[in-house]
């Protein structure tokens, strides 16, 4: 059921009522941005001083500890208003927007945040909103609240790697096929591939319905666990639109949380911290001074030290092509 005009009028309501956030999304409209072509691939820079709170949060197990949870109920402002999704999550309009129209989607009771038993929501988010883009942060690359379970989602087609989707697709390198149906595009067909013509490690999972998909993320997610060095969840970001009458799931996986400039303590310093937006083309810049000197070998450098190396990618894809 599509309730995409419920979702609209929400967010309108939810506005009118937040003086805050209304003056965020209209200065949203002025926020400057410039294209970068790295290995051949347009990314987009975008200036978004407001994003200073995310981009510089403190996740430290101590921070966390020390300050309330403000995806809790009990912690939000007085004016953010609730949509209810599910039994398992609600949806709220983000005060500290990136996109034009951008939601959080909180889980309904405080759980860390792990994807592994919730992709499949992603999937039922946008069967209920089509037009939408859901996305993953993991806790340890690029969530501001790893200690509350969220998922985020933007106004659809509006990212670098949506944008240029027909060119990627003739980059694909299929690797886990499945029986299990066809994907009904006249291209893809139910699988993971690699997105070869990305400039960092990418990974494409398309299925035609919602239980495919959950076995193909399963696939990669235990593929990428058996590579991981952490006790937790392998570090990745996800992004999942409506291709046709498919899902796209674009995984990025991850190995660091922030590249070393982040760091710096003199003039190299930039204040990039990848999420999972930046990921996919949209490179955030909260600092004026980050924004006008980044070039393509500066980003080239961010995105190579916290995505996977070549020789992981390789790694990767020899664990999911012996899955078929």
């Amino acid at each position: 059921m599509n309730r995409s005009g419920e979702i609209n009028a929400f967010f309108d309501q939810q506005l009118s009522a937040w003086d805050d956030a209304r003056q965020r999304f209209a200065n949203l409209e002025q926020v400057s941005t410039r294209e970068i072509v790295v290995d051949g691939f347009a990314l987009t820079i975008q200036y978004n001083p407001t994003r200073i709170v995310s981009t510089s949060a403190n996740i430290s197990k101590q921070a966390l500890s020390e300050r309330p949870c403000f995806l809790c109920e009990k912690n939000r402002p007085a004016c953010q208003m609730t949509k209810v999704v599910d039994d398992d999550f609600e949806l709220l309009v983000n005060p500290f927007p990136i996109m034009p129209k951008h939601y959080t989607i909180p889980l309904r009771r405080h759980e860390p945040q792990v994807i592994a038993d919730r992709y499949e929501e992603m999937l039922k988010l946008l069967a209920l909103y089509p037009e939408l883009t859901v996305f993953y942060n993991g806790a340890h690359c690029g969530a501001s609240a790893p200690d509350h379970m969220h998922l985020q989602a933007a106004e659809g087609g509006l990212l670098p790697i949506q944008k240029h989707w027909r060119q990627l697709c003739k980059t694909l390198e299929k690797l886990c096929p499945t029986d299990i149906g066809n994907a009904d595009n006249g291209t893809l067909t139910n699988g993971i591939y690699h997105i070869v013509g990305y400039p960092f490690a990418a990974f494409l999972v398309y299925s035609d319905n919602e239980t495919t998909g959950e076995e193909l993320f399963s696939a990669i997610y235990n593929a990428m666990s058996e590579m991981s060095e952490t006790d937790d969840e392998p570090m990745m970001n996800i992004v999942v639109w409506r291709e046709n009458n498919g899902f796209a799931s674009v995984v990025f996986p991850r190995r660091n949380h922030r590249p070393k400039c982040y760091y710096a303590t003199d003039d190299s310093q930039r204040l990039v911290s990848p999420g999972a937006l930046d990921m996919a083309g949209l490179v955030i810049t909260p600092r004026d001074t980050d924004y006008e000197v980044l070039n393509a070998e500066k980003i080239k450098q961010i995105f190579a030290e916290v995505s996977y190396t070549e020789a992981d990618v390789e790694a990767l894809k020899a664990k999911l092509k012996s899955k078929k």
